[in-house]
């Protein structure tokens, strides 16, 4: 299977992490800025990331990250997702 190939089955399963999460938790807790620091590592090293340890970070990006989609959250800059803009 190619690298891409991949790539789009790993972006298919966080969408699908993302749409459930959504679903059972429309609202993010709230995380303090320290915690969060603590729980992500974004430090650059010298070797590649390894999938699954990318795949780890992304999940934890995806649950953190506030619900901009869902009803539940009004902004001015946010209308709910177009699923045609998102592909």
């Amino acid at each position: 299977m190619s690298e891409l190939s991949n790539d789009l089955l790993l972006f298919n399963e966080l969408v699908e992490i993302l749409l459930n999460e959504e679903e059972s938790h429309p609202v993010a807790k709230r995380i303090d800025s320290n915690v969060l620091f603590d729980t992500i590592d974004l430090s650059l090293t010298k070797n590649a990331m390894v999938n699954d340890a990318f795949k780890k970070v992304l999940k934890e990006v995806l649950i953190a990250t506030p619900k901009t989609a869902t009803n539940l959250f009004f902004n001015q800059l946010f209308g709910g997702r177009q699923s045609k803009a998102i592909l």
